[in-house]
């Protein structure tokens, strides 16, 4: 979508100022977040290809994170910015599906409040799924701030070029991107599992590769992750929760006929070696 805006001055002068926007929102939910908030948020302001909604989701945050989403509300002059308050912490799939049900793009993406995107992450990704409307889901690779930094800048062409297709059965192998990589097409009919507190949205992109949806990934990094994928804080420092979450859902698709007996034992055997390698590792490091 193009907006322009501008003031006629007279017949020989006239002032236009064109604003890009994408047909995107940005769902991204808080929680104490009030060291961080302002880094995601600029990143997103910061976009080549700026959204038309940016939706913060405040959990019951109990430090100033509410009151600098509202100052950003109301000093924002370049997009729409919307605030969902909660009184009661919920958890990120609450949040999030509270930002699904009050987006109406034709796309929505997910940022965490404590990491940041590329600035030509909207652009992108927009372009390509508009370019492929067969797909459902276009993820790519995030870096760990401190292991590794995000390329200046990316062409449409490289992008292309590094999208490839994930089967249903890769997925199963391996979650193998994080949240705020994810870009979807607005008409997925379910939401996050509220009852999952650890690999929710590990389920939820199984969920839609099992349902026909159309999962791509590339492997260009788009993304800067400011908390380690096993490192010591918040979720991440919860190991064992973190992978009975993932066989949890690996035996929520058992019940809901998306694998078999044999598959199940298989992944949930391959997912437990695979837990054993981290600590192993974790401990070697020490």
């Amino acid at each position: 979508m193009v907006k322009f805006e501008g003031q006629l001055t007279g017949f020989a002068e006239i002032e236009i100022v064109t604003t890009l926007h994408a047909e995107v929102g940005v769902i991204i939910p808080c929680y104490n977040s009030e060291h961080t908030v302002l880094r995601a948020y600029d990143s997103v302001i910061s976009q080549s290809l700026i959204p038309e909604l940016i939706v913060f989701v405040d959990d019951a945050s109990t430090d100033s994170t509410l009151d600098i989403l509202k100052k950003i509300k109301t000093e924002c002059d370049c997009t729409r910015v919307e605030i969902i308050e909660l009184e009661v912490n919920s958890g990120a799939s609450c949040a999030r599906n509270l930002g699904m049900k009050l987006v109406e793009t034709k796309f929505f993406a997910f940022l965490d409040a404590d990491d940041a995107w590329h600035s030509e992450k909207i652009r992108l990704q927009y372009q390509w799924m508009l370019d492929n409307p067969d797909c459902t889901l276009l993820a790519h690779r995030s870096v760990v701030d401190g292991e590794e930094q995000l390329p200046d800048r990316f062409s449409h062409e490289s992008f292309n070029y590094s999208v490839l297709k994930l089967s249903f059965e890769s997925l199963l192998l391996k979650n193998r991107f994080s949240t705020p990589s994810v870009f979807l097409r607005n008409n997925i009919l379910f939401t996050f599992d509220t009852k999952l507190r650890y690999a929710e949205d590990y389920e939820f992109w199984l969920r839609i590769a099992a349902t026909g949806g159309v999962v791509m990934f590339s492997n260009l990094p788009l993304t800067i992750l400011y908390k380690s994928r096993y490192g010591a804080g918040g979720l991440s420092s919860h190991l064992w929760s973190m992978q009975l979450g993932v066989m949890k859902v690996y035996f929520k698709m058992y019940k809901l006929g998306f694998i078999g007996l044999g598959r199940l034992f298989f992944h949930e055997f391959i997912s437990l070696l695979a837990f054993v390698r981290r600590m192993v590792s974790g401990l070697l490091k020490w």
